[in-house]
């Protein structure tokens, strides 16, 4: 049986089946306790599952061999067939809260329409018939509910996960770093440097497993951008592609789990593909840039439904999503939340907003202005106070760093020639 030959129902049900093989212990009893045979459709999914829990009720330790081995020789083939295509072993245990919710719902789901098929072929519809319907509604609300506060009761005891910026200063306030299932924004006006802030965040942490969409420059672009500020080589040197093969290579190979995809605009692939891979921390450079296979009044109904669908994709996959965004050019005064380009969604849907300011930028021909000066506005942090925190820009480096003592060893002032493009 092919994976295409069932339907998203039954595919479902076999998941589960294989969130039984693949684990063990207390995951494997909050599947025996959340789900019973009567919760599936499918008629050999069915048998196959009540085989399984029958043989994990009274050998608790059995593992995948032992499992298999207990069904049929059809039942082995087309449990392992369908379970090649729709699951790994790695993501069984990542996924386990998802599955049990989707299958709760399909259970609720199938409940209420076979309720509402009885009601709609009887000859007569009595007023308790009605009722009966609402308090089986009103019913599913309040399981749904206590479900809720299970799941809440069940996880408090385990570590918050929070994903480090590498700014000691800024991960302080974010208690930790950006918190998992959350949306941030770093907003900049142009050439301020947020791609560059963006690739910082990302360096810091070389086994993480990043996403990074760069919509507006090449993937090529963003390593030679990582390779000098990794490698502590003037960029003019990693831009121009003069540096041995060897101190690149040396560069890339440390960050296996970086993947920069610059050949996708539209919303909708991205989203899949953050949903696909499930990463740890995604980079969307920039948003205003971004697409949709819809179609929208304007630009601002177009950035509330992407903020919204990358929003609902960090809270379902648990990663932390950075969006990039442009600021608008009018002023030179520090920015705020309000410059943020067709700002209503991003304003509302992100638990961070970061704000860029470098007034050289704004004005070059101000000799009071250093262009290594950076201020960086924390305007928006749905669990913590707000700040703006000194940081320095090293266009030589590409780097920002919060302490311009850390740049002894590099010239004590970034000169205009070498705030170069980024």
């Amino acid at each position: 049986m092919s994976q295409s030959a069932i339907s998203p129902e039954t595919q479902l049900e076999y998941k589960l089946i294989g969130s039984m093989l693949l684990l063990d212990g207390s995951d494997r009893s909050r599947i025996l306790t959340a789900v019973s045979g009567r919760d599936f459709e499918d008629e050999t999914a069915r048998e196959i599952y009540q085989t399984l829990s029958d043989l994990c009720r009274r050998h608790p330790e059995a593992d995948e061999t032992v499992l298999l081995s207990a069904l049929t020789k059809e039942q082995q083939k087309t449990t392992v067939a369908l379970l090649d295509t729709m699951m790994a072993p790695n993501i069984a245990k990542t996924h386990l809260d998802d599955t049990l919710a989707a299958m709760k719902s399909l259970r609720d789901d199938r409940r209420l329409r076979r309720a509402v098929t009885e009601l709609s072929i009887s000859k007569s519809i009595q007023p308790g018939d009605i009722r009966q319907l609402s308090q089986l509604a009103d019913e599913m609300s309040r399981t749904a509910a206590m479900s809720s506060a299970e799941s809440y009761l069940l996880h408090y005891g385990d570590q918050q996960v929070q994903f480090s910026t590498g700014f000691a200063s800024l991960d302080s306030l974010l208690n930790g770093g950006f918190a998992a299932g959350t949306l941030a924004t770093i907003g900049a006006r142009p050439s301020t440097g947020k791609t560059t802030f963006a690739i910082n965040i990302v360096s810091h942490e070389p086994n993480r497993k990043v996403l990074f969409f760069s919509l507006e420059m090449t993937s090529g672009m963003i390593y030679d951008r990582l390779v000098s500020d990794i490698a502590d080589v003037e960029y003019h040197l990693a831009f121009r592609h003069r540096l041995p093969m060897e101190t690149v290579r040396a560069v890339v190979e440390q960050y296996p789990q970086l993947t920069i995809v610059d050949n996708i605009t539209d919303v909708e692939t991205i989203v899949e593909l953050i949903y696909t891979h499930r990463p740890e921390m995604v980079i969307v450079d920039y948003v205003q840039i971004v697409t949709s296979n819809r179609r929208f009044v304007d630009n601002r109904q177009r950035i509330d439904y992407i903020s919204q669908a990358l929003k609902q994709a960090a809270k379902s996959t648990g990663c932390c999503i950075v969006t990039l965004s442009q600021l608008t050019r009018a002023g030179k005064d520090k920015p705020t939340m309000s410059d943020l380009k067709e700002s209503g969604g991003l304003e509302q849907d992100c638990d961070y907003v970061i704000l860029l300011h470098r007034p050289y930028v704004n004005d070059k021909s101000d000799s009071k202005y250093e262009p290594s000066d950076t201020t960086a506005i924390l305007d928006k942090n749905k669990f913590g106070g707000t700040k703006e925190l000194k940081l320095y820009f090293d266009g030589r480096y590409q780097r920002f760093t919060e302490d311009d003592a850390e740049e002894v060893a590099r010239p004590a002032k970034v000169t205009a020639e070498d705030d170069l493009p980024f």
